[in-house]
């Protein structure tokens, strides 16, 4: 038996019969990783911007914040067809109306502002109806100025209107006079048309009552019920009050005559 001391002699010396050893050399490959920090460079923006648009940092997307309505919005510069929308905001930003004719209208938008961005917005309004037409308006800011960080149309509910204005032409036009009805009940109308709408009338009329009576639009009339038809020459001429409630002047004057047979067979201006 071999002792434990010939053992590790005969190792050493690779006498070993069943034993197969290989040196084999090892090689360790130093790397240098660097530092653990790399800087960036800094990124500037102009003030203006705050960060307009979405900002990605290492892979992760931030959405800017909205700007914040502070006043209004209100209608200023109010004309017959144009008018002006005001309101403020925290955040330079580029802004939008939206706006319809009458509450159950259809909205329009206005285009977004063109650069620079503010935080005093005024939008121009144009091609309004004229003559006291009611328009409501909703109003939008936005720091990027495509609607990806704007807040929702505001107040939104209906509560900013205005009226424009009216033309103060009145056009009289188309005086006449008809029998109507059959007989025994046959009554006299007066009619006429303006040029723009209007919303109530006065008859100045000889050898009838002068008296008011209400109609709206272009196309105005009043019956007389107890008009004798006899025979004579008559006339009549008006004026409507405008939606701006503002009284015109008289029209000119339109007569008629009626036959022995109660009807009427002329009729002319002066």
């Amino acid at each position: 038996m071999t002792s434990k001391s010939e053992l590790h002699a005969r190792i050493r010396a690779r006498e070993w019969p069943d034993l197969r050893c290989q040196a084999r050399e090892k090689t360790c490959e130093s790397r240098d990783l660097g530092p653990v920090v790399a800087k960036h460079k800094e990124l500037t923006l102009p003030a203006w911007r705050s960060w307009a648009g979405a900002v990605h940092i290492h892979g992760h997307s931030f959405l800017p914040a909205a700007p914040t309505l502070l006043t209004g919005p209100s209608v200023i510069n109010i004309t017959t067809t144009t008018a002006r929308a005001i309101w403020t905001v925290d955040l330079a930003s580029y802004h939008r109306v939206r706006y319809k004719l009458g509450i159950l209208g259809a909205w329009q938008y206005t285009p977004w502002t063109a650069a620079p961005p503010s935080t005093s917005a005024a939008v121009d309004l144009s091609g309004l109806a004229p003559e006291h037409s009611a328009y409501y308006i909703d109003v939008q800011s936005c720091i990027v100025g495509d609607g990806s960080a704007a807040f929702a149309f505001a107040p939104g509910d209906d509560s900013v209107y205005f009226w424009t204005l009216c033309s103060g032409v009145y056009g009289y036009a188309n005086l006449a006079a008809s029998k109507v009805g059959m007989p025994p009940f046959q009554y006299l109308t007066l009619s006429w048309t303006t040029s723009v709408a209007m919303n109530q009338l006065q008859i100045f009329n000889s050898p009838f009552a002068y008296g008011p009576a209400t109609a709206v639009g272009t196309s105005h009339s009043r019956d007389y019920t107890t008009f004798k038809f006899l025979p004579g020459t008559y006339s009549f001429k008006v004026k409507n009050r405008n939606l701006c409630n503002v009284w015109g002047p008289y029209s000119y004057t339109h007569y008629f005559s009626c036959n022995a047979g109660g009807d009427i067979d002329f009729q002319w201006d002066v």
